[in-house]
């Protein structure tokens, strides 16, 4: 099941003021619904209905309402301010929308009277609502394939420093199921003693060859280029893409600090969640730690990700950065990957 989504109309009624978050308010008051991420509307009353009804928990179904509908229609409440008050359906699909609201002191005076007027062509979703809906599903598959490529080449970075011939080879997905391109990465390395302190003035070189399975597969060239660049923020370090007879294979050259490559280790090693959102952050200081997916989140919708030290930052050029000496006291890595590119095959 789906999340419950707030309709268009129901959207009108709700007061800006009433949601949480300051963007979404402004979008409300601008009526700018197609730029919202209806998934991630920060509103007490959408919070109960996928508590209640999603989730089934409590779930609290209102009698006069369902009668006036013809179908199951469930009470949903918000306890703050004003205490208002939903009224959640199932479409044809069974996938559930808030298509009423209500202060709490009128929702019962008026729920029954709104789904019985009129059919229920006058409260049930509209096709714009499921286009709105189904937008916005198509732009976070997108997001979803964008994180799955870098994370895989980011995967691949981890994957050379455990293999016999500093080389690691990781299949990258097209927009849908299948895989269309091998990315196999290498790293060439001085072989000197570098420790935390002057990881960040030593560099290594960090190829990576992207072979397709056809020439153009779903605009994932681009994808790949975009992930290359957060790999290496500082362009000027990256050289010119490298062309294989034939087109169907492209080659990467960048110079990487010591301190890049453990941030991109650490970002495949690491599991736990992390928060993100628009935020004003200062220009970073240190090279933090944080999940890959969320990096790569981060850098496509333009908004700051909290790092495992819990520093937000906005992915970003922070190339030529020390290691955050927190974020590796909270998930100790650094010296392993010192330890294993000193070790590399030559």
């Amino acid at each position: 099941m789906r999340r419950v989504r707030p309709t268009v109309r129901a959207l009108k009624i709700l007061p800006p003021d009433t949601f949480r978050d300051r963007e979404q308010q402004e979008l409300l008051r601008r009526r700018k619904f197609e730029d919202l991420d209806l998934d991630a509307l920060n509103h007490p009353l959408l919070e109960d209905a996928n508590l209640r009804v999603v989730k089934m928990k409590n779930a609290t179904r209102h009698e006069s309402a369902s009668a006036a509908a013809g179908q199951p229609v469930w009470e949903v409440r918000s306890h703050a301010g004003a205490a208002w008050r939903g009224a959640v359906v199932n479409d044809e699909h069974g996938d559930p929308w808030l298509v009423h609201a209500d202060r709490h002191d009128r929702f019962h005076q008026t729920v029954a009277e709104v789904l019985a007027f009129g059919g229920s062509e006058n409260w049930m979703p509209r096709p714009i609502d499921f286009k709105l809906r189904d937008r916005q599903e198509a732009r976070e598959a997108y997001l979803r394939w964008e994180t799955s490529v870098y994370e895989g080449l980011v995967n691949g970075v981890a994957g050379v420093l455990g293999s016999a011939d500093a080389r690691m080879s990781v299949d990258l997905p097209t927009s849908g199921e299948n895989w269309a391109a091998t990315a196999t990465v290498s790293i060439e390395v001085d072989p000197v003693v570098v420790d935390n302190a002057g990881a960040v003035e030593h560099d290594a070189l960090l190829q990576v060859i992207i072979s397709f399975a056809q020439p153009e597969v779903d605009g994932l060239r681009r994808v790949i280029a975009r992930a290359i660049a957060l790999m290496q923020p500082d362009q000027n370090r990256i050289g010119e893409p490298a062309y294989f007879p034939g087109g169907q294979s492209i080659r990467y050259d960048m110079q990487v600090s010591y301190s890049r490559i453990i941030s991109l280790v650490a970002s495949s090693d690491i599991r736990e969640e992390a928060d993100i959102a628009l935020r004003q952050c200062l220009t970073p200081t240190k090279l933090h730690y944080v999940r890959a997916a969320y990096i790569a989140e981060g850098a496509v919708q333009g908004k700051a990700v909290r790092a495992v030290c819990g520093v937000w930052f906005v992915p970003s050029c922070d190339e030529g950065l020390p290691i955050c000496p927190s974020c590796d006291e909270r998930h100790p890595i650094a010296q392993k990957v010192l330890d294993l590119l000193r070790h590399l095959p030559q």
